[in-house]
């Protein structure tokens, strides 16, 4: 249990640096956001993982804040890797 504990907060730690990284989302990107963009963002992804997701008409999320083209949902797990990514951003915004 503490192992695959461990191991989950490897994989967020892994993608959020994925995030920064490949994806050019650094702290200084994220604090031109104002409005709990990722914060609803990791919720979307998070309510995806559980099947609970409220969709709009093309398929994307009700409350996401951005384009289509950035809704990239996978497994369940994979999406709560994303989510807890999307969290962690959030924090460091906030505390940047």
């Amino acid at each position: 249990m503490a192992s695959e504990l461990f191991e989950i907060q490897r994989e967020i730690a892994v993608e959020r640096q994925r995030q920064v990284v490949i994806e050019g989302y650094s702290i200084d990107h994220d604090l031109n956001y104002y409005n709990e963009e990722l914060v609803s963002a990791a919720e979307c992804y998070e309510r995806h993982a559980r099947g609970i997701v409220l969709l709009r008409n093309d398929g994307i999320p009700v409350h996401w804040p951005w384009s289509a083209k950035f809704w990239k949902p996978k497994d369940a797990r994979r999406c709560l890797i994303i989510a807890g990514a999307l969290y962690m951003a959030e924090q460091d915004r906030c505390l940047g």
